[in-house]
């Protein structure tokens, strides 16, 4: 019986660290797209210059050189 409780103890502690670990997987995403238009507040729409503004607008693959 004691093994029992003891294998369900430690899987109800591995299903928590597991649950924990699970919130950190996107963390990457959070990371701004470029530092002009981070800069800028975000605000970066009428900017076409630069690579960046594909993120925020990507209406502006119509003006991309070839």
């Amino acid at each position: 019986m004691k093994k029992i409780k003891l294998f369900s103890i430690v899987y109800i502690i591995m299903l928590f660290i597991i649950e924990v670990n699970a919130s950190y997987k996107y963390e990457e995403l959070l990371i701004p797209a470029g530092v002009r238009a981070t800069g800028c507040g975000k605000n970066f729409v009428s900017m076409y210059d630069t690579a960046e503004g594909l993120f925020y607008n990507p209406s502006l693959a119509t003006m991309v050189p070839y």
